[in-house]
């Protein structure tokens, strides 16, 4: 079990990676904290994004490793260093039996499976309409 002394750094780390989400696209970022008997990568981080207008929450990024401080760290890898090189995408969608008003969110993927995935993570996929899953221009 990680010392008590690393959890400034954990909390260090998570508020760092709120904050870097936040100031790009004012969504709140909310970490899951799984611990699995294993000896190789005890830890599991679920990093979702919440948007308070739609009330839905989509996967970040989800990672393992020995401890929380390196799953948080390879997620601000994630951030700083991968993202910028993955291929952006929009999901047109909306929920159904939740008026007509369609709703847009954004994802960095490497491809159209992995945009599925993330939408859908934690959800009932008959309660969705995906109207469009389009790949936007690398800036």
């Amino acid at each position: 079990m990680e010392a008590v002394a690393t959890s400034s750094a954990i909390t260090e780390l998570e508020s760092k990676i709120q904050s870097s989400i936040f100031t790009e696209n004012k969504r709140t970022t909310h970490f899951e904290w799984n611990h699995r008997i294993s000896k190789i990568n005890p830890w599991q981080c679920i990093a979702t994004t919440y948007n308070t207008e739609t009330k839905e929450s989509f996967v970040l990024r989800v990672v393992e490793d020995k401890t929380r401080e390196a799953c948080l760290n390879q997620i601000i890898h994630y951030l700083e260093v991968t993202k910028p090189s993955l291929s952006p995408f929009t999901v047109i969608w909306k929920k159904k039996n939740e008026g007509t008003e369609r709703q847009s969110s954004y994802f960095y993927c490497i491809d159209v499976l992995e945009v599925a995935e993330n939408f859908f993570t934690g959800k009932r996929r008959e309660e969705y309409i995906v109207y469009s899953i389009e790949m936007k221009p690398i800036s």
